[in-house]
């Protein structure tokens, strides 16, 4: 499925569901956007553009 263009809020990036969720929406084109409650995590830094 082409996400391109479309924009999606996940929720809880820092780790499990979320972050794997963000991954799946990120490869299928989807600009994500994630809220994570320790933006300082690993997985979190991977999806801040600078």
């Amino acid at each position: 499925m082409d996400l391109s263009g479309k924009r999606a809020l996940v929720t809880g990036v820092s780790s499990g569901l979320g972050v794997e969720t963000a991954r799946a929406l990120a490869a299928r084109g989807a600009h994500v956007v994630g809220a994570a409650r320790d933006p300082r995590s690993r997985e979190m830094r991977a999806f801040v553009s600078p």
